[in-house]
């Protein structure tokens, strides 16, 4: 058995996952050139809380991610799983 494998505890899956969703949601954000508080505005989130979620410290509700995914004009799907 590989002892280099490290196993990892569902918080810290939970952060990884956070921090990826929020590194592709930054990545689409830069690409149109918007800043923290453009993007806020236009899907109807506080600044702090685009911050938050682009840093992977929050989660977004289904609700969100949508008007998210829409502004970005990309899908939930990729956001989500990179694809």
């Amino acid at each position: 058995m590989n002892k280099s494998v490290k196993k990892i505890n569902e918080k810290e899956a939970q952060t990884i996952f956070l921090k990826s969703v929020g590194e592709r949601i930054m990545y689409e954000r830069k690409k149109l050139k918007w800043t923290q508080k453009e993007f806020a505005e236009k899907v109807g989130i506080d600044r702090k809380h685009v911050y938050n979620i682009e840093s992977g410290k929050s989660a977004m509700t289904i609700s969100v991610l949508g008007n998210v995914a829409s502004a970005l004009r990309t899908s939930t799907n990729y956001l989500v799983h990179g694809e």
